[in-house]
């Protein structure tokens, strides 16, 4: 798996309580993003730092076709992940970037349950594929 600095979300983002990530990504040159390729985009999340003091956190995807996000649309949201998944090393479970979506910005939100967290860090971005070691 490739991660391009350019279609990075997060790079080792701390999560405290629920908040959008670091980066916007603009899929104004990217060309798979509606499956025109044969390829859809897929969402990569892991986590980096182990969640000690939230309760759980779900993750979801917005696009907009307006930078500052002001009429967002989700386009998916994930089941919630308990704490004790939220381990250095974990990879979320995420869907592939909806085809035919006609938004140029895209944006993960971190919904976070629980106490404020102060330790945990996720690194997310857009991927061709997702990591295989089969």
């Amino acid at each position: 798996m490739i991660m391009d600095k350019q279609l990075m979300f997060s790079d080792e983002q701390a999560i405290g309580d629920t908040e959008v990530s670091d980066n916007i990504i603009d899929l104004s040159g990217v060309a798979a993003k509606d499956g025109a390729e044969g390829v859809p985009l897929q969402v990569h999340c892991n986590v980096d730092v182990t969640f000690t003091d939230l309760t759980n956190m779900k993750i979801s995807l917005y696009g907009d076709d307006d930078v500052a996000f002001g009429s967002a649309v989700l386009l998916w949201d994930t089941p919630v992940v308990v704490k004790a998944t939220l381990a250095a090393g974990y990879v979320f479970k995420l869907p592939p970037v909806p085809w035919g979506n006609e938004l140029r910005y895209l944006r993960l939100t971190y919904t976070v349950t629980g106490s404020t967290e102060t330790a945990g860090k996720v690194t997310a971005g857009l991927v061709l594929e997702h990591q295989s070691n089969t």
